[in-house]
């Protein structure tokens, strides 16, 4: 893959700039292994951005460039000098910087990453705790360096700032369980009426489910445990149907959501089928297919 020097700097004077489109290509670019080309495009698109006050999609830029290469003992110094440049003077940002790890044994893009989690809590954000599953943040105090949030298994929980840098994750609007805190009655409705649709919904915004843990994410919260198996079957029965959802081979396995360049279920699927010789892979290939 290559891309035309002039064609990029005439792409990042663009107003608004396509941040996204630009990182995809560059992401490409140092796959193909032409990192310092696509390392110094990256940076190129840093400045751009920032000049025009998009601080957050610079350093999301800085967090992707730096994971292109194993950090040595001074690339966390490096990044450290990076982020002062993309912050500018900004004093808030600057305290919460000295929370992300940059003075930590981490990698690089990691200290990033844990800094644009801090730069994003604010009251009313929706995020989201292994432990203490999802929440909204009531208050953040850089003074006293923690902030609150309602979780879903635990009010008014304070987390020091630099802990929750590493353990929290920050939701989107769309996001099942953003929708599960924000407007619930409507998702339960959706549950009820299609349980295809929210498990799909499960498996874009948590990522591959087996079917035990896709119980463990929407029981209790959206299905309750009583109704597990009549929702499950209808959901199976609406996803069997549909080209956007890949069912495994076996149980045990994950339901998955095909890319968008993926062909759906047919020839190559039937093929395998084919040619499969152990019997008891062979049922249940079928059985799941059936189910």
């Amino acid at each position: 893959m290559r891309i035309n020097e002039d064609q990029f700097l005439e792409r990042i004077t663009e107003d608004p700039i396509d941040a996204d489109g630009l990182l995809r290509e560059l992401e490409a670019l140092a796959r193909c292994g032409a990192v310092a080309q696509a390392e110094t495009f990256a940076r190129m698109l840093e400045e751009a951005l920032a000049e025009r006050g998009r601080t957050e999609e610079a350093l999301t830029v800085l967090q992707t460039r730096l994971g292109w290469r194993e950090p040595n003992g001074e690339a966390l110094e490096r990044a450290r000098t990076r982020v002062r440049e993309l912050i500018g003077d900004d004093r808030e940002r600057l305290q919460l910087a000295d929370y992300a790890g940059f003075d930590r044994p981490l990698p690089p893009a990691e200290a990033v990453r844990r800094l644009r989690i801090l730069l994003r809590l604010r009251e009313g954000v929706l995020c989201h705790d292994r432990t203490w599953g999802a929440g909204i943040v009531r208050t953040l105090d850089p003074i006293q360096a923690r902030v609150i949030i309602d979780f879903e298994r635990r009010e008014q929980h304070a987390m020091s700032l630099a802990y929750a840098a590493e353990t929290l994750t920050i939701l989107p609007p769309g996001h099942l369980l953003a929708q599960w805190l924000t407007n619930r009655a409507e998702l339960e409705r959706l549950a009820r009426e299609q349980p295809g649709t929210v498990v799909k919904m499960a498996l874009r915004d948590i990522g591959p489910l087996t079917a035990d843990q896709l119980r463990d994410q929407l029981c209790p919260r959206l299905v309750p445990e009583t109704e597990w198996k009549p929702f499950w079957e209808t959901a199976r029965k609406a996803l069997k149907k549909d080209a956007e959802v890949r069912l495994p081979a076996k149980r045990n396995e994950p339901l998955t959501l095909r890319p968008p360049d993926e062909e759906p279920l047919g020839d190559a699927w039937f093929d395998t089928l084919a040619k499969t010789r152990d019997l008891d892979q062979l049922i249940e290939q079928i059985e799941a297919y059936a189910e």
